[in-house]
This record gives C-alpha cells, sequence and structure tokens, in this order.
C-alpha cells in the first residue's frame, strides 16, 4: 500500500483508521461482495470539492478568487499539475488552462486545503462550465 501525500511510501494495515480516505483497485468478487485490493492508497488530505464564479485572477500570483453561492471567498493555487478543462457548446471537454480562465467564468475545483489558510486550496482539477444549462430544456 501507498501514501498519496508528499512521497510515495509502503504503509500497513496498521496504518488505515477509520474515517480515512482511500483508493484500492484491485479484482471485485461478486459472490462475496469483497475487493481483493492489489494496490490501496491513502488519501491525505481528504480532497474538497468547490463551485463558483471566478471573482478575481492574480496572473502573477497564479491564483483565482472563487465566490460561491453564499458570498463566499476562496483562493484557489493553481499548481503546475493543476488540469484545466472546459465544457464546450456541444458539451464535450476541451483542455484548457490558467490563461483562458476569465472574471465571471463559472467553474468546479477539486482541491485540498492549504494547511495554513482556511479559504485557500490546491486546486488538482479545474471545470469551467459556463456553457452547461443547468435547467431542463424541453424541445417542441
Amino acid at each position: 500500500m501507498y501514501s498519496l501525500s508528499a512521497k510515495k511510501a509502503s504503509i500497513t494495515g496498521d496504518d488505515l483508521k477509520k474515517d480515512k480516505t482511500i483508493v484500492a483497485f484491485g479484482y471485485f468478487d461478486s459472490s462475496q461482495n469483497s475487493l481483493d485490493g492489489r494496490a490501496i492508497y491513502l488519501i491525505s488530505p481528504q480532497p474538497v470539492f468547490l463551485y463558483g464564479k471566478i471573482s478575481d485572477i492574480d496572473r502573477q500570483n497564479y491564483t483565482v478568487t472563487l465566490k460561491d453561492e453564499s458570498g463566499k471567498e476562496n483562493i484557489i493555487d493553481i499548481e503546475t499539475y493543476t488540469r484545466t478543462q472546459s465544457v464546450t457548446d456541444d458539451k464535450t471537454l476541451q483542455k484548457s488552462g490558467f490563461s483562458r480562465l476569465s472574471p465571471g467564468d463559472t467553474i468546479q475545483v477539486v482541491g485540498t486545503p492549504n494547511a495554513k489558510e482556511d479559504n485557500r486550496y490546491s486546486a488538482v482539477r479545474i471545470l469551467v462550465i459556463n456553457s452547461v444549462s443547468t435547467t431542463p430544456q424541453t424541445k417542441p
């Protein structure tokens, strides 16, 4: 088993505790409803999911300020490993990047919390969803 924190390291069953997040790969036995784990990853810190509109962009420090529906603002750090995609008009995904982000864009972020600041996160993935309609539409 491996830890996905700062570095790859072997862990044992004793390292697994209640309320820890893991990702497991292996063979599922439906007759016994069990997974024979071949690789188990301990996820730390737990990822967070954020949604809102970009209210500000700091192009020198590679951050965006994300304002959610309640008005709360979070700072999102764009890292070298951040993967950014946008949804196109025909609802397919297109590779994007920090330079294409704009104030007013609606985005979803998967990130990890910053240990020193409560409202700051490092983005793992960003999905720009400006063109996606969230209301059901009927066709005549």
